[in-house]
Order: C-alpha cells, then structure tokens, then sequence
C-alpha cells in the first residue's frame, strides 16, 4: 500500500524487479506474491497494508506491474489469497472459519477484479487459495481451498487459471478440528490443488504425508491424529487476537518494536537539538505521566499501528486531541501530529486530529523517512491509495493542462517510455507491450493524422497522448492514454477536449468515431470489466450506448489444431471455393467489396495488404465467380504487424494473421466466414506459425469462432457519433 501511495505503478515494477533480483541471487525461485486482495473493508481485516488499497482497477494496475517486475527478474509467481481475504466477517472464536459472505455477483464487480486481471495478463505461475468459508445465496463453503467449487469451477473455468494451485496452510486450528490434517490433506488434493501448503510443525507434515498415501485408497476424511491433537494442545492458551490465531502468524522480529520507536525517539532528538521525551501508552489510556508530557510540549506526536482493530490507541488519540484543542483555547502552543505506521485508514476521516501522515509501516528506513519528513527536509508527495485518492482528486478543480502538437524528434522517445509504463500496469498489456510511437504513424497520403500530447517541458516526459485521423469525411480518435500516476486530475479530459478541437474543424465531417482498424492499436474502446474506462467516454460526451463489439481471437497451440469435423465437406457441397491474391492484379473486386461493407480505413488496411510481400488476400467465391467474402493472411514480417499488437507474442514465436473478413450478409455468410477462417489458419500453418491470431471479429460472431478452436484474447467497442452529437 506504500507503493500504492507513491501513485507510481513504474515505482511498484521497478521495487517489484529488484526485490526479485536479489532474492533470485540466493536461489529462491517462488514468491508468494502478490497480494491481490481489493480491502474493501478496512477495519477489522488482517491483510492491512499487504494490499494495495480499496479500488480494484487501480490494485489491478499495482498488482500487474508487480508481476511484470517479478516475471522480468526470473521469479516465478503467486498471487494471493483467491477468493479474497479483503472483506471477511469474524465470527467471534478462532475455530470459527471467518467467511466471505458476499454473492459471487458482488465478488465479480470488485474482489475478483484483480484476481482475474492477473490472470487475464498471462504471467501469474500460481494462484494461493485462501482458507476461509464462503456463504452466500450462491455457495456454502467451508474452507475455500478444499472446495472443488472454489478450485475447479470458480479459479480454472470461471477465470480460467491454467496455473499452478496452492492451498492454504492446512494447519488452520479450524480445519484441524473438523477434519484433521490427514483428511483436510485428501480434500485439498480432490478439490484440485497441485501444492499443499503445511507450513510449521515436521510432524504434521509427515502427518499429512501419510494421510495423502492413505488418500490414494481411501478418499473419505480422516479423523485426526496424535499428532494433530498434540498440536492444538500445544496453541490452546496462547494469548495472541483473533485474526493471529487465525492466521497463525508468529513472526520473529528483527527488532522489536519497542526497539524501532527507542530509535525513532533518538533520531528525532538529533536532528531537532533540543529536548525531546517519550513514552509508551497502553489500554489503560491517558495516565498522569501523558498529561505532565503534554502540559510541558509544545509539539506531540502519536503514532498508532491498526488503530482500527486496537481501539484503545483510537481513544488515546482522541483524548489527546481533546486536551491539546483545550490547552490551546489558553493560548499555549500545542502542535499535534499523528503518525499512522500501518494502516493509513485510523484516522484517515477524522478531522479533529492535527496533521496526519501515513507510514505505511514501520521499519528503520520508514522511521528514519519520517524523521526528515517531520523536519521538512523533504514534502511528503504520496496520497491515500484507491477510493479515497479518487475522491480527493475529483473535489479539486478541473485542472487545464497545455497540449501541444506531437513533434517525433522531440516526443518519440517519451512516447515509447509512455508505452512501456502502461504495459507495466495494464491487463491486458498487449496493445502497449506491442506498441511503439512509430506505430500511430500510417505515412498514408489518404488519411490527414494530428497528434497531441501533454508533456513535462522540462525533462520530456510525457504524461498524456492522443492521436487522430481523419479520413473521407469520417474523424477518428485512434488512441487516447494518460499515465497512471497522472489520472484523473484531467490530463485525458484536455487531450480530449484537444482533438475533438481539430477533428470539428474538418470540412465534410459525416461521422466521428471512437476506434480504429488501421492502425488497429484500439480498433475501440477497451472493454473492462467495472466499465470505468466506457463510463469515462459517457461523462465527457460521447454517446456509448450502441457500440459494434470487436475482438481479437487467438489459437495458441497451432500445431495442435484441427480442423472442425465436416467443414470442408460444407464447402465443398455449397461450391464455395478459394484463392488467394497477393498483388494489387485483380484486387478490384476486392477493394470493390471492402467499399461496400466497411469503413474507408479498412478499404486502406486492404490496399496496404495487397502490396506487401508477406500478406495475401484470401477470397471466397461462388460458382460464377462471384465473390463471396474476403480477409487479409499475413505474417509478423509484413509491415501490417507495426500497426497490429495481436500479430506480437513473447519471444520469437512466430504468429499468423488474419485480419479483418468482411463477407455480405447473404445465406451462407456463416459457412462463408468460417471458410475463410479455416483457409486462413491453413495458410498460417503453412507458413510455420505457431499461433493464429483472428483480429476484429464481430461480437455476434464470437461463439462461431470459438467452436473452431479460437479463444477471445481482447474485446473493444468501436463508438460512432453524429458530428451534431456535441462534446
């Protein structure tokens, strides 16, 4: 939540890849991050600051880059804790499971957000499956990482998580009282765990080594043994809270926190040169020697850790506060500071206190951060993360910023750093990750193309972009991205606002849209899961209510396709036959067919094809030669591919394409199109693809594709407005 705060998500890839460079250099090859967890209750929670915050699609921005930097350095990872441990409600007894008690619904929009961004990126090797019960309307679990609902259904089909699945401790005294480590072991395997997580006692791991033996022949729980009763017995009368019991974190500190704050105190006294006296305070509140302290300072702090879930620093500080206002009212000086070093929410709506500053934990660099911080030997910059961030931002006015005209001697190189931040922190990072400023560019003599950008004059940076194009009366707003640190303080509303400038001043202007083909970097608006992204377009004009639904299909394993059974035979008994044409000799008909059918930047896409070398126009015809339906084959060589992200894969994998098919709207348009698919991924075969990627496909035509072997990679939403529509 520290990086979180910082609003950098380059920070969080960048602290994300050191960490697993060194941890690499000892020979770890795992981390059990990141955490993904959305804290959409903040009091009460054990997670704290492991998460990033309470907005899923910014801990989804802080979550990818995280991987991002972990995969980068050569670690593999583990995101944590699926379902969710963000929202759970404790019963009241350590052998009570806490739950999650919101519907699969309400988990989608929100907790499951980052979970299935994760995924969605492709570069999260193992997924933790958390250890608590699930009751809803929907699902009656009682520990998640033992239920075939929560593995199987809800993790590997629902989200589609093809990696490996690690369980929970199965020492949770819950579990152990219930089932036994022997029984609680065969379950976890069933419920279709390839890791089973026992993480303290060499007896009950052998326990549980003996129970998965037994398992093999007999798959009925087991009840618990020796060993595991010893165990409880051993934890019965520990004094620790609710969530530690749960948890069972007992965790060795390399200093003790007495020790941390001694220093704190010592380090504050040097830098200030002068007096400075401390004290701990306990449950038994304000007592005489607090209020001697407090009578002789003329400036307090107070630092609480979780005050939330320890009520007793909650009311201290407030008692504090009180008596300072108090004392001030006589006209002596009393400054009062609050130092939260774990979660920043103990006070973060509380008005009363006097200054606040978030830690966000308290290690000795945090400590020693915060003694210069309190001495102004730097400005504090970070914000609380998420929810709270946003709504602070949206209570400042609308800030104007300067756009200016994009310059590519000037800009290029701060548009390719722009490029590989938002890679960094996006889901999926495929638009940016294949993207480079010199893909905005088309050279086109029939597009006219305008391209802006909000900039730091100073060091170049750039922290907005947006291009357009403008082409036989129809304007386009081809991409429009801001860096994330930079959102919602306006940067996109000005690029906005910018190129809907430019584009009304064409003459001729029939239609503007949101999305294009070629370039097809954004053949439309992104579709993500909270909507946020189409919300945003909604609340600055544009009328989204009626967009054409595109997407980009992939088969991965080409060499491992077929052929749908009794497609040929289709073909053949419909005469319908192929061939392929790979000069402008003969594309009349087909330009003739794309002018008819599609938008002019398709009809350019087309013409471009025809004269590259590595891409080819397959048509289908009838018996009279009538064309039937068209699309474009081509390979990652053709110069097609620095305009199309989806012609990229990790590597040198080599991907075949097939790009927009355009068939008329007759009987046999259905076979007519998946004939030309079919002829298109047996041209990319021939061609030693290893993967066929299907670009633009209508949203109505999906499950056609998908029955053929494709799976949806990205979907988008290509916006078309009336000129009169007003922005």
């Amino acid at each position: 939540m520290g990086i979180a705060a910082t609003g950098s998500t380059d920070l969080a890839y960048r602290v994300a890849k050191a960490t697993a460079t060194e941890i690499s250099a000892v020979g770890v090859n795992l981390i059990l991050g990141p955490v993904l967890d959305v804290l959409t209750n903040a009091r009460h929670q054990p997670l704290g600051v492991r998460t990033t915050g309470d907005d899923p699609q910014e801990a989804s921005q802080y979550c990818i880059a995280t991987i991002n930097g972990y995969k980068d350095a050569g670690i593999a990872t583990c995101g944590k804790h699926f379902p969710s441990y963000g929202n759970l409600d404790f019963l009241g007894s350590s052998l009570d499971m806490p739950i999650i008690t919101q519907t699969l619904e309400e988990l989608s929009l929100s907790a499951l957000v980052p979970f299935r961004n994760a995924v969605a990126a492709g570069r999260l090797d193992a997924m933790f499956i958390g250890g608590c019960g699930i009751q809803n309307a929907g699902m009656n679990v009682t520990h998640a990482c033992l239920s075939d609902q929560v593995v199987d259904d809800l993790l590997r089909n629902d989200l589609g998580f093809k990696g490996v699945a690690i369980s929970e401790c199965l020492e949770m005294q819950s579990l152990i009282q219930e089932y036994g480590v022997k029984g609680g072991t065969v379950m976890a395997v069933e419920a279709g765990n390839d890791l089973i997580l026992l993480c303290r006692a060499h007896d009950v791991q052998l326990e549980a080594i003996s129970g998965l033996k037994l398992g093999i022949e007999n798959v009925k729980p087991l009840p618990a043994s020796a060993a595991t009763k010893n165990m409880i017995e051993k934890t019965n009368g520990k004094p620790s809270t609710l969530h530690e019991r749960w948890a069972h974190h007992e965790r060795g500190a390399i200093m003790s926190g007495e020790g941390v704050f001694r220093e704190f105190g010592k380090s504050l006294a040097r830098i200030r040169n002068g007096k400075l006296l401390h004290t701990s305070y306990t449950a038994n509140g304000l007592r005489p020697v607090h209020e001697n302290l407090i009578n002789r300072a003329s400036a307090i702090i107070i630092v609480t850790a979780d005050a939330n879930r320890n009520m007793y620093q909650n009311g201290f500080t407030k008692h504090v506060a009180t008596m300072c206002h108090m004392l001030r009212g006589t006209g002596q000086k009393k400054s009062l500071i609050v130092v939260a070093v774990s979660s920043p929410y103990d006070f973060a709506m509380e008005k009363t206190i006097g200054t606040y500053v978030c830690t966000f934990d308290f290690t000795e660099t945090a400590m020693a951060s915060l003694v210069r911080a309190l001495y102004g030997e730097f400005v504090p910059q970070g914000s609380m993360p998420g929810t709270m961030r946003k709504s602070k931002k949206m209570t400042k006015t609308r800030q104007q910023w300067l756009v200016e005209n994009y310059e590519r001697s000037r800009d290029e190189h701060g548009l390719n750093e722009l490029l590989r931040t938002l890679a960094r922190s996006s889901t999926p990072s495929l638009p940016y990750i294949a993207t480079t400023a010199a893909s905005f560019e088309l050279h086109d003599s029939n597009f006219e193309e305008s391209h802006f950008v909000v900039r730091n004059s100073s060091t170049n940076m750039l922290y907005g972009f947006v291009a357009t194009y403008f082409l036989k009366g129809v304007a386009i707003i081809g991409a429009i991205f801001v860096d994330p640190s930079k959102r919602n303080v306006s940067v996109g509303r000005s690029l906005h606002r910018r190129a809907m400038r430019a584009l009304l001043q064409k003459s001729g202007i029939k239609k503007i849209q949101l999305g294009l083909a070629y370039p097809g970097i954004f053949p439309g608006v992104t579709v993500d899961e909270s909507g946020s992204i189409r919300s945003w377009f909604d609340n600055i004009g544009w009328d989204t209510q009626f967009p054409k639904r595109l997407a980009n299909m992939v088969i991965e394993d080409l060499g491992a396709w077929s052929a749908p059974e009794g497609l040929l035979q289709s073909l053949q008994r419909a005469n319908i036959s192929f061939d392929l044409i790979k000069s402008m000799d003969n594309s009349d008909s087909v330009l003739a067919l794309v002018a008819a059918h599609s938008g002019p930047e398709i009809v350019e896409l087309y013409r471009s094809a025809l004269q590259d070398q590595h891409c080819g126009v397959v048509r289908a015809k009838a018996a009279l030669d009538n064309v039937l339906g068209i699309v474009i084959i081509c390979t990652r060589a053709s110069h097609l591919s620095a305009y199309i992200p989806s012609l990229h894969a990790p590597g040198n994998q080599e991907v075949g394409g097939i790009i927009a098919p355009i068939v008329p709207n007759t009987a046999q348009a259905t076979l007519v199109l998946q004939g030309l698919v079919f002829m298109g991924v047996r041209q990319n075969k021939s061609q030693k693809s290893t993967k066929s990627v299907l670009s633009w496909v209508p949203g109505e035509t999906h499950e056609l594709f998908s029955a053929m072997g494709f799976e949806v990679q990205q979907t988008f939403d290509e916006v078309v407005n009336s000129p009169e529509h007003g922005y």
